[in-house]
């Protein structure tokens, strides 16, 4: 009965920060940093940097709700305090969260399926009154529905994600020989299909349309070495609305050719393969997620120890993430009985639910009731249209997805213009070749 299940995950849940005080304090023993025994205590430094990572908590107004209730302080008391608890112990709790995590997880493949992708977001490293844009990259579990990882790199490492990925392979403590990494055309090479290979490490990679490998006309002693590589293709059709050069809505469809490489044993077929490349939509809407509910896309803040204070956001962000893919185990899958519709939950007001209970889970204060007054309240069924598609459109302007709205919105309107009129041939190589994929709908 879900009732159980919520009684057992609430003692669970409390003895996650259970002894907090006294492993901080070990911890910054054995660093030799002393601490003064004050008003505030650790578990409130840690209440205080767990709401404060959301996106429409300011640090004022999350200082403001614990003073209500419990203490006297200003922001820099909280502030302060949380500085000096090691990130050593934010990484503790990560573990156990993801241990609680497997205990409940029923997922027995032989691999688990990893997308890896880069994102960027806004930092303050050189706090010169500018922000740098700063590469991370992510590691999401696929097969499980939850992050793996999320590395900050270095604000001078743009558009190196392939070394990103290596360095990362060779730090991390996933066991490789478990899980098929699945990654999209930005990781297109041939020295990195080899060295994963080498490594025994299973892929599934989008290539780019000027493979030597597509191409017929290359000989084959100009092709280079690969090992145990196949490649597959397949072709898709999307229904999108464009607008034409009157702004008028036009159906088209667009035929879409992926070609993939992939090292997996041939009892992994072709189709196997696609819905591997397909599934690597997860992580994008993870970065969608995290980007909305948390502070992720802009990191102002700016201390003696900058990219430390940010490893911990991302940490805590982790933590959330994974706990609300926790509750979803617990209270189970949404079923629709309309296969028009696929049913899931709302993720984004699970997430922010997390907000109320998360300071009776850090005192280990937590109660059945107010744990199963958050599920009633926070967990929402939403209907989406299966095979919809939604393009990616930014609000906000001078983004990277607002600019390219406007750059498709001429594109697709000479495209479309061209088609209508059959002047095909005025349009350059590559519009040209992409008109070829498009048809009109009457």
């Amino acid at each position: 009965m879900l009732s159980d299940k919520i009684y057992k995950l609430t003692k669970e849940l409390n003895n996650i920060f259970i002894d907090s005080e006294i492993h901080i304090k070990n911890l910054l023993s054995e660093k030799n940093i002393k601490t003064r025994q004050k008003n505030l205590s650790f578990l409130d430094a840690l209440k205080y940097k767990f709401l404060c990572v959301y996106n429409n908590e300011t640090q004022r107004e999350v200082v403001a709700n614990l003073n209500f209730s419990n203490h006297k302080a200003n922001k820099n008391n909280y502030y302060h305090k949380e500085q000096k608890i090691p990130i050593e112990y934010y990484k503790h709790i990560l573990v156990k969260v993801k241990q609680l995590f497997n205990s409940y997880s029923n997922n027995n493949l032989a691999r688990n399926v990893i997308a890896v992708d880069g994102t960027y977001c806004n930092t303050n490293f050189k706090k010169d009154k500018t922000l740098e844009t700063t590469l991370n990259m992510g590691f999401y579990d696929v097969s499980n529905c939850i992050p793996i990882d999320v590395v900050l790199k270095n604000h001078n490492d743009k558009n190196k994600e392939i070394n990103g990925l290596i360095d990362y392979i060779s730090k991390c403590d996933i066991d490789l020989e478990k899980v098929i990494f699945v990654m999209d055309r930005a990781y297109f090479s041939y020295d990195l299909f080899n060295l994963l290979s080498e490594r025994n490490i299973k892929f599934v990679i989008r290539i780019k349309n000027n493979c030597e490998y597509l191409n017929k006309n290359t000989k084959k002693k100009n092709k280079r070495n690969l090992t145990n590589i196949r490649f597959v293709s397949y072709s898709a059709q999307i229904e999108e609305t464009k607008k034409d050069k009157n702004n008028n809505d036009v159906k088209i469809i667009r035929t879409l050719q992926c070609h993939l490489a992939t090292n997996l044993e041939n009892n992994y077929n072709d189709d196997n393969i696609k819905n591997i490349y397909v599934s690597r939509w997860d992580i994008e809407v993870f970065f969608k997620l995290i980007k909305k509910n948390f502070k992720f896309a802009n990191l102002t803040e700016h201390n003696k120890k900058t990219n430390e204070c940010y490893c911990k956001t991302y940490i805590v962000i982790l933590i959330n993430c994974i706990l609300e893919r926790l509750f979803e185990l617990i209270i189970g899958e949404p079923n629709c009985a309309n296969d028009k519709y696929k049913v899931k939950y709302n993720k984004s007001l699970a997430i922010n639910g997390i907000k109320k209970i998360i300071s009776e889970i850090i005192t280990s204060s937590l109660t059945t009731i107010q744990l199963t007054n958050y599920f009633k309240n926070y967990f929402e069924v939403i209907y989406v249209e299966k095979n919809k598609n939604n393009p990616r459109v930014s609000k906000r302007p001078f983004t990277k997805w607002y600019v390219k709205n406007y750059s498709d919105f001429y594109k697709y309107a000479k495209i479309i213009d061209c088609i209508k009129n059959s002047t095909q041939e005025k349009l350059n190589k590559n519009l040209k070749s992409e008109a070829l994929t498009i048809q009109l709908v009457e």
